[in-house]
């Protein structure tokens, strides 16, 4: 372990650090390599070390993408979780929190427990409106929308460990089965972006724009999205566009896309070996390991995950991985699932088998997997991964 490391393990695990400012002795690079290292919760109690510090790490645009980049390739996957719905019994609203680190839940298990202490980590919960869905996560920040009854509505953005939130213009809308949504990050300007694709609306609303209204999209995606899951509707984002399975006019399934930075649609086709009269179950978009995937049934019996090697080429798709049913005997299935929520460095996937806690970590190459419980006071049926950050919505 470098010494970079050890300053910062110190700094994380004892609040007396909190008494002196490392600027004082240490150069400032050095200060800010050791810094960008740390969680957010301990980057948020330093700032009341100093003036510079608060500044270095509320204000400072350089030092924000640096943590976020440290934070995204740490090797052991401290700084992501998965964001997890938790079971409440007055129905007055929905709630979510973070677990601990995939790799955590993957080393040290939890014992069984109705107690969701036993998973989440030490982050303040997520309350929402109760019908409220989740639209993705994006570079630590979470996009939501509620699902109310008037003819108003607005998306949400929130940064869950700093508590900043912030909502788009209003839009009206049908249910929202016949809307679709996405959230991303455009590099090209440097802003984070809401696409919303519905039967008479194409728009795009730019965080932090100040715009009262959403800016209509020039081109649209060629086919309406098709919804597989009524609550799984937000767009996939990965090598800068947010993408949705749909359906062209003679039924064959594809993929549509929605690129950020220059707000255009286009379609590219889904694995040619797939014939679309045999896709059964759910089939769904995922991202894992920065890669886009595709999953599917065969017969109600076997499920099947692709990864696409090289984004918007056809010709790309390799099946990943293969499960038969009965090889996840020892668990119990749920509709909708499986569901792949996470891959490790080493190509392992991390896969959810019901909505109670039931996991398996899959190994590819080796073509063997493991079972892990996880059963708890915890509806994991919304889990998606999510990545903490210091970045602002606004």
């Amino acid at each position: 372990m470098n010494m970079d490391n050890s300053i910062a393990m110190l700094l994380q695990d004892h609040d007396h650090a909190l008494s002196f400012d490392l600027s004082s002795c240490l150069p400032k690079d050095l200060v800010i390599e050791i810094l960008s290292l740390l969680p957010v919760k301990s980057l948020l109690r330093f700032c009341h070390v100093s003036d510079s510090w608060n500044f270095l790490i509320i204000s400072s645009d350089d030092f924000v993408k640096k943590h976020l980049r440290r934070s995204a390739t740490d090797p052991n996957h401290r700084h992501h979780h998965l964001l997890v719905e938790v079971k409440r019994n007055d129905f007055s609203g929905d709630v979510y929190c973070l677990s601990n680190s995939p790799q955590s839940l993957v080393d040290n298990p939890p014992p069984p427990s109705r107690s969701p202490s036993m998973i989440l980590c030490d982050h303040p919960s997520i309350e929402l409106p109760r019908g409220a869905r989740i639209v993705g996560s994006c570079n630590g920040l979470i996009c939501w929308v509620s699902n109310g009854n008037g003819s108003d509505n607005y998306v949400y953005c929130l940064n869950p460990s700093t508590g900043v939130e912030c909502m788009s213009p209003a839009f009206r809308r049908g249910p929202l089965n016949s809307t679709m949504l996405g959230f991303g990050y455009d590099s090209v300007s440097d802003s984070y972006k809401i696409v919303l694709i519905s039967k008479t609306m194409a728009g795009v609303y730019t965080l932090g724009s100040g715009a009262e209204n959403w800016r209509k999209m020039e081109q649209s995606v060629p086919f309406l999205p098709m919804q597989c899951n009524q609550r799984d509707y937000g767009g996939r984002f990965v090598s800068g566009a947010l993408n949705w399975l749909a359906l062209r006019p003679d039924g064959t399934p594809v993929v549509v896309y929605v690129d950020i930075g220059d707000e255009i649609g286009g379609e590219f086709s889904l694995p040619s070996v797939i014939d679309k009269n045999s896709l059964y179950g759910s089939p769904s978009l995922w991202v894992l390991g920065g890669y886009l995937c595709f999953s599917y049934e065969i017969g109600n019996s076997e499920f099947v995950l692709w990864q696409m090697k090289e984004y918007g080429v056809a010709e790309s798709w390799t099946m990943l991985l293969k499960l038969s049913h009965g090889d996840l005997r020892t668990v119990a299935l749920s509709e909708y699932f499986p569901r792949p929520l996470f891959m490790f460095d080493n190509g392992e996937v991390l896969l959810r088998i019901n909505k109670s806690g039931a996991f398996v970590l899959y190994n590819p190459r080796e073509k063997s997997f493991k079972n892990i419980n996880l059963q708890s006071n915890v509806i994991w049926y919304q889990a998606s991964p999510h990545i903490e950050s210091l970045v602002s919505p606004c």
